[in-house]
């Protein structure tokens, strides 16, 4: 047997004894797999490069959400001034 730092496991397949699933590849749906030790590190470096990647650049979601948030707060500040005022003239 050819010894190999990376596998890409078909689902359902059998991977060689030793090697440990370091981050599921949805778009080729494979497994990656690295020896034991090395499939965590392997693993959690493909995170951290994740995380630099897109967590850092603003998204179109992001700015859905601050115009939300934005909207929510308008709203709330515009119900509080409304009540202050119907308290003032003595409607509530």
């Amino acid at each position: 047997m050819k010894l190999r730092l990376q596998i890409d496991a078909l689902a359902g397949e059998e991977i060689p004894r030793w090697y440990g699933l370091a981050w599921r590849d949805y778009n080729r749906d494979v497994g990656i797999c690295y020896p034991m030790p090395l499939h965590f590190i392997f693993g959690w470096a493909r995170l951290l490069w994740l995380w630099f990647r897109f967590h850092s650049v603003p998204t179109r979601w992001d700015t859905i959400r601050q115009a939300y948030e934005a909207g929510h707060i308008a709203g709330r500040q515009y119900e509080i001034q409304r009540t202050v005022l119907m308290e003032r003239q003595g409607e509530l």
